[in-house]
């Protein structure tokens, strides 16, 4: 369907009523069922270097789930996994990938003005040293960088990115984060050594702030929002052997029960079904959790992998289109 008249036809039954008449005929006939939501930044301006949703959207989103659906806990997840406790009608969990600050100062406030409670998967290295993710860094060395070109050999390839402007820089960010995705971890992290050489070094004031610190993740645990683990340092788990996946999922694990965070939520980094394997699952079944999220796309049910929980990419989407996105997907799961 044309996009342009899908939201026209959303916009109109949302202004008519019927969006969220319907919504509510689909929770009732996909009982048994959990959507999750996923997050990343909350941001209060638009910022063409890093994803997130506006605060004003969030707050959107998050009073209509707290007024046409029925926000859960991680406990509840557990219990509807483990001991077969129903979940209630509309359940809906709200998750937030990486352990950005923003989870804390922006996201937070929304949450408890709601009583929404929620879960924060945070990477161990970029918090513990306030630090940041290597998509961040290379996101800040291309927007702060004074140079014209980028010359890079990546893979045995050579690359040429102009940085002329702020759409070229936007455009080789991308291009060249999903390039390096494709890397093992140490050739990734080589490239982005090249590339700092190459674009100038952060300053310290540039590098630091951008994570969770551990005082503002008990406060986020007090505000019923769990801390969980998402790796080490945040590598794609397929392109990593198993001795190094295993240190990444029990140091993460590790670092946070050290914290007094009782570990039973892992998230997958980047999350498609070709970043995790059987492998992948066993260790992190095998390190003591209990549930692992993924971003395939889509709504749980009972029949479900726990170890590989579907979710619904929502950030940026307007009101309407986001009552839509839950409709689609309830029916969906209620087709299958």
């Amino acid at each position: 369907m044309n996009t342009r008249f899908r939201n026209g036809i959303t916009a109109l039954l949302n202004s008519s009523g019927m969006l969220d008449v319907c919504v509510a005929l689909a929770q009732k006939h996909s009982k048994r069922s959990l959507t999750v939501l996923m997050y990343h930044r909350v941001i209060t301006k638009p910022d063409p270097f890093f994803d997130g949703i506006l605060l004003q959207q969030f707050d959107q989103q998050m009073r209509y789930i707290a007024e046409h659906w029925h926000p859960v806990s991680e406990q509840q997840v557990l219990d509807f996994y483990y001991d077969s406790k129903p979940l209630p009608e509309g359940a809906v969990f709200v998750t937030f990938d990486d352990g950005t600050e923003d989870t804390y100062s922006l996201a937070l406030p929304v949450l408890e003005k709601y009583g929404i409670p929620g879960i924060v998967f945070v990477c161990q290295e970029a918090c513990q040293f306030d630090g940041l993710l290597w998509t961040d860094e290379l996101a800040l060395l291309l927007k702060h960088s004074n140079l014209s070109v980028l010359d890079i050999a990546i893979g045995g390839e050579q690359y040429r990115f102009s940085l002329a402007n702020e759409a070229d820089k936007v455009e080789a960010l991308w291009a060249i984060k999903s390039i390096l995705k494709q890397l093992d971890n140490a050739e990734r992290l080589g490239c982005l050594s090249e590339i700092s050489r190459q674009l100038g070094e952060l300053s310290a004031d540039q590098r630091t702030g951008y994570m969770l610190t551990a005082e503002q993740m008990q406060r986020l645990q007090q505000g019923r929002v769990s801390v969980a683990a998402h790796t080490r340092s945040h590598p794609i788990m397929s392109q990593i052997d198993a001795d190094v996946a295993r240190y990444e999922v029990e140091s993460s694990r590790d670092y946070l029960s050290d914290l007094g965070f009782v570990q039973q939520s892992f998230c997958y980094p980047n999350g498609r079904s070709q970043d995790f394997t059987q492998e992948t699952k066993t260790i992190v079944r095998n390190a003591g959790y209990k549930l692992a999220y993924s971003t395939i796309e889509g709504v749980n049910n009972e029949n479900t992998d726990p170890f590989e929980l579907r979710r619904l990419h929502v950030s940026g989407l307007s009101l309407p289109a986001f009552k839509s996105c839950l409709l689609r997907s309830l029916i969906k799961r209620g087709l299958k």
